[in-house]
């Protein structure tokens, strides 16, 4: 079992294939994801993600640059 413990699937580059690219995780052996947010807005994108994805973890919070 993998277990990607930093990864920002709610970036704007991501925007494109997000759904297909979080839907293929399990297949590639990824069984759990932390995204952290780093703003109030990319912590709600997380909550979102995390309600949608039950391999998907959160974790809320603010980056320096936007504190």
């Amino acid at each position: 079992m993998l277990f990607d413990t930093h990864a920002h699937m709610d970036d704007h580059a991501f925007d494109e294939d997000r759904e297909v690219l979080l839907e293929s995780l399990p297949d590639q052996g990824i069984e759990l994801l932390m995204n952290p947010g780093c703003s109030l807005e990319s912590s709600r994108n997380v909550d979102a993600l995390t309600k949608r994805y039950d391999y998907i973890y959160g974790a809320v919070g603010s980056h320096p640059d936007v504190a």
